[in-house]
């Protein structure tokens, strides 16, 4: 015979905790669905948003793979990095003026078209000038899709429910994450960086000139 010994409460909370990560996670899927089918115009921002999270998920082995890859020398990383933070500044600052000119239905178009292009331009460069060109040109337009895509659901949700649908919203993108981070870079050790970074942008422009073809960027947007 064998005595029957009682969980401890370690395991107990260890099998609550998951319990209660499992139950959080289907209400967030939940609450992203509904909303979502209330707005079905926002559902090829957000499938945008999370192509987008997969494709630059892993920046930083981008960022050291060109600077050891092409450039032969790892101390470019932090130049890199610097002009990549220095256009994302510039895009922040950049959109308070645009978004009073342009509608932020142009403003996303403009991201999904510029984004593919400017990583592919960093990652097939072979001066370090255009690299750091196209990494500011990315880091500026990076943000007009960002903050574009949060202000358009603090248009549409009520104050109430704002925290509850931005939560479940960004929690449920951020979950492609882990892909982009984990198989790009197996794709740049049996491609390289140039390959990944090309075929990556292709195929992202060419997803983006679709969505805008065929109006998927809807003007209720603006609204």
């Amino acid at each position: 015979m064998f005595l029957h010994i009682p969980p401890t409460n370690t395991a107990m909370d260890g099998v609550a905790a998951t319990a209660a990560q499992s139950t959080s996670m289907w209400n967030s899927f939940k609450i992203v669905k509904d909303f979502l089918s209330m707005f079905p115009y926002i559902v090829p921002v957000y499938f945008s948003a999370i192509l987008f999270n997969i494709l630059l998920a892993p920046m930083n082995v981008y960022l050291t793979q060109v600077a050891y890859q092409i450039f032969d020398n790892a101390k470019t990383t932090g130049l890199l990095e610097s002009f990549y933070s220095l256009g994302f500044l510039i895009g922040s600052l950049t959109y308070k003026f645009l978004c009073t000119k342009f509608p932020m239905s142009r403003l996303i178009q403009t991201s999904l078209l510029l984004v593919p292009v400017t990583l592919a331009i960093f990652g097939s460069a072979h001066s370090l000038p255009v690299a750091l060109l196209g990494l500011a040109g990315l880091g500026i337009v990076i943000p007009f899709f960002n903050i574009s895509s949060k202000t358009i659901i603090q248009n549409k949700v009520p104050q109430a429910k704002l925290g509850v649908i931005f939560n479940s919203y960004f929690a449920l993108m951020n979950l492609s994450q882990p892909i982009g981070l984990l198989g790009i870079p197996v794709l740049i050790g049996v491609f390289g960086v140039t390959s990944v970074l090309l075929v990556g942008g292709a195929f992202y422009l060419i997803a983006a000139i679709m969505l805008v073809l065929f109006n998927q960027i809807s003007v209720e947007l603006n609204e």
